[in-house]
C-alpha cells in the first residue's frame, strides 16, 4: 500500500455517491484502491477528481462559465457528465463492452458495473478484483483523454496501457509497489494481441 491511512471524502460527497449507487459504500476500500492500483498521480488524480466531482468534464465547464457547449466529447449527443462520459454514452458502452469480451478471456471475474467503473471493484476476496480496477482506473483515463470516438478501442488501450506501464516502471523506487500493475499486465501479455 502506497499510503498509510487513506483520506475520506467528506459526508456530501460520500452521501452523493451513497445516494445514486443506493447502497452504504466502504469509502476507506475505495480510496486504499487508488493509492494501490497505480504509482502515477495523473490517473490518481483524475479517480479523485471523479470521487471530489471536480472533474472538468464539458458539463461543468459550461456551468463555470469555461466553455459554451456542454455536449459529450465521444458521442456529441447528450451533456458530458461524469456518469455518462464513463459509462452511459453509447460508445463508451460499446468501448466498455469490448474490454469486457478481451480481459474476460484472461480474468473471467472481470466485472463492469457504474460502481465499479466509477469507485472500482470493492468486491472482497474476489481473484482478478486488482486487474479490474487497474482496467478500469486507466480506462477511465483513456476515454477522458480522447478527443474521438475512433479512438476508444481496444488497441488503442492497449497502446495506452503499456505506456502507462513504462510510466509505473520510471516512477516506482521500490519494486515491491508496483506488483498489482505489473501482475496484472502479466496476466494480459499471456493473451494473443498484446504488443
Amino acid at each position: 500500500m502506497y499510503k498509510k491511512n487513506p483520506a475520506v471524502a467528506p459526508v456530501a460527497v460520500c452521501s452523493k455517491w451513497e445516494d445514486l449507487f443506493d447502497l452504504c459504500i466502504p469509502w476507506k476500500k475505495v480510496f486504499t484502491n487508488i493509492y494501490t492500483t497505480t504509482l502515477d498521480v495523473s490517473i490518481r488524480i483524475i479517480q479523485l477528481k471523479i470521487i471530489y466531482n471536480y472533474l472538468p468534464t464539458k458539463k461543468r465547464l459550461k456551468k463555470w462559465g469555461i466553455q459554451q457547449c456542454d455536449l459529450c466529447r465521444v458521442c456529441e449527443e447528450e451533456e458530458e457528465s461524469d456518469l455518462h462520459l464513463f459509462w452511459y454514452c453509447k460508445e463508451v458502452a460499446l468501448f466498455w463492452f469490448r474490454v469486457g469480451q478481451w480481459i474476460s478471456t484472461y480474468c473471467p471475474s472481470f466485472y463492469s458495473c457504474p460502481l465499479v467503473i466509477m469507485l472500482g471493484d470493492l468486491r472482497d476476496g474476489i481473484e482478478g478484483k486488482d486487474l479490474s480496477n487497474i482496467i478500469s482506473m486507466i480506462g477511465k483515463a483513456f476515454i477522458f483523454k480522447a478527443t474521438k470516438k475512433h479512438q476508444l478501442n481496444i488497441e488503442c488501450l492497449k497502446i495506452f496501457m503499456k505506456f502507462q506501464w513504462t510510466i509505473e516502471k520510471d516512477v516506482n523506487r521500490n519494486k515491491e509497489q508496483c506488483v498489482i500493475f505489473e501482475r496484472g499486465l502479466e496476466t494480459l501479455s499471456q493473451g494473443e494481441g498484446w504488443y
